[in-house]
């Protein structure tokens, strides 16, 4: 029974009914305790169907709800949104779980690697050379036993007479058992030789050939490490990119207090601030450059008042309306001399005459 009701909560979600009397809204079904709230936001390490539970991982198993209907549900809902501080708190959680799976990754990936050392396949020769290693020691033994006996059957005559013999079969079984000796050593190197063990990046698993490296890929462990790796450095890049933010955000706010700070000390103590001295001095630029472009245009007129000048011999209409008729008609001439005299700069000049005022006709 509460193992069906375990399968309906995951499917269906905690509040599958709430159509009846004194339910919660479903679309807050996120929101019970029996939700895993790290599966949420991204993945759950413990889940059961993942890395949680496995025996070779010292792992705790997590019996929670991993349910994707109530995640789509919670990344819906406000609290759901890549900016909220829920969902902040969330995976502030799920990166301590993470990072402890971690850490027993690293753990396993050490006990591979000493398991395969201890493996007994380094141990197992080959066929072939474990048929010639035998039939070596099985010479040997033979020599061994026959000069045993010639020893044996030549001891109550002194022995004198099989010495020789004897040296011979003593030494040849000696030269046969250090011959398959070497044997042993060299078939056993080869045999080290044909396997590389090797430990997985992704989950630590160790394996000795190709044909464990591609079975282990669809094994339970490669798949939940692969998806917590995943999960963990997109939280690390979305971390990161927040960080950066917040800094150049923070950056931006000292200056403003700085400038602020700067322009109420300077009202205070009377003088300027800095930031209006360049305020200033960028509006001063500004007007620069207004009256540059200013000049421009006006050497850019008069060059056109020229040209057109020399063409027909007379001054386009916008420069005549502005110039009187006399000067028009004066123009060739050479610029008249002044009547009034010329004075040196020490010397003051007598006032100017003024002409006797006509006298004013009275009332008769």
């Amino acid at each position: 029974m509460n193992q069906a009701k375990a399968m309906l909560d995951a499917l269906m979600g905690p509040q599958r009914d709430a159509g009846r009397k004194g339910k919660k809204d479903a679309s807050d079904d996120w929101k019970d305790k029996a939700v895993c709230k790290q599966f949420l936001v991204g993945c759950c390490p413990f889940d059961k169907e993942g890395l949680g539970g496995v025996q070779k991982l010292n792992l705790p198993s997590c019996s929670k709800i991993h349910s994707e209907l109530i995640r789509n549900r919670f990344a819906e809902h406000a609290d759901g949104a890549g900016d909220s501080k829920l969902r902040a708190e969330y995976e502030e959680d799920m990166v301590k779980d993470i990072e402890e799976a971690l850490q027993e990754r690293e753990k396993f990936r050490q006990r591979e690697k000493d398991r395969m050392k201890n493996d007994p396949r380094f141990q197992t020769l080959l066929s072939e050379d474990k048929q010639r290693i035998e039939k070596l020691r099985e010479d040997s033994a033979i020599n061994m036993n026959k000069a045993k006996e010639l020893e044996a059957m030549a001891m109550p005559y002194g022995g004198n007479n099989f010495n020789s013999i004897m040296a011979e079969l003593y030494a040849a079984a000696r030269d046969l058992s250090e011959e398959a000796d070497a044997a042993n050593r060299q078939a056993l190197k080869r045999v080290q030789q044909s396997y590389e063990p090797q430990t997985c990046d992704v989950c630590g698993t160790g394996y000795m050939t190709a044909a464990e490296q591609a079975a282990h890929l669809n094994g339970r462990v490669h798949e939940g490490y692969a998806q917590v790796q995943d999960t963990f450095e997109k939280l690390q890049k979305g971390k990161n990119k927040r960080a950066s933010r917040d800094d150049r955000s923070k950056s931006r706010s000292r200056s403003k207090d700085a400038r602020q700070e700067a322009r109420e000390d300077a009202r205070s103590g009377g003088g300027r601030s800095r930031a209006d001295d360049n305020d200033r001095s960028r509006s001063r630029g500004r007007g620069k450059g207004k009256d540059a472009r200013r000049d421009v245009r006006d050497v850019r007129d008069v060059r056109d008042v020229r040209d057109v000048k020399e063409k027909t011999g007379r001054p386009q209409r916008e420069e005549r309306g502005r110039r009187s008729r006399y000067e028009d008609e004066h123009e060739d001439e050479p610029p008249r001399r002044s009547r009034r005299p010329a004075y040196d700069d020490d010397y003051d000049a007598p006032p100017p005459r003024r002409s006797p005022e006509p006298p004013r006709r009275g009332r008769r």
